[in-house]
């Protein structure tokens, strides 16, 4: 895990277990750290009821919107996260069930640490 998970990992469960005492957290979400994960996830929602995005930059969620795809910044505090890269230390807790996939020329990379794959509740 990347240090930011150590660091924001007991602020980040305090105020998920504060939300989903005041508000039940039911929501699913799709996190892009890219705009290519949006263009790779809609070939998967078309399956799925629509889900928000979120994004990590005002950068990216500015690109999105030219595209007219409405999305959020992070932090938030979902039942579940759907994301296209290894960000599971951006929702550092255990509750969170965080669905993973793999895409396109990811393959030719160097695969990153077991570990790392580990941290998803189901990778694809």
């Amino acid at each position: 895990m990347v240090l930011s998970y150590y660091l924001y990992k007991l602020p980040y469960q305090l105020l998920w277990t504060v939300s989903d005492i005041i508000r039940k957290n039911k929501e699913i979400i799709f996190y892009s750290e890219e705009y290519l994960d949006v263009i790779i996830f809609q070939q998967i929602q078309k399956y799925l009821k629509d889900l928000p995005v979120y994004t990590k930059n005002r950068e990216i969620q500015n690109l999105l919107k030219l595209y007219h795809i409405e999305s959020k910044r992070i932090p938030s505090f979902p039942k579940a996260v759907f994301m296209c890269r290894h960000a599971c230390h951006k929702f550092p807790d255990k509750r969170i069930l965080k669905f993973g996939f793999r895409h396109g020329a990811y393959h030719f990379k160097k695969l990153t640490n077991s570990k790392n794959y580990n941290a998803f509740t189901k990778f694809l």
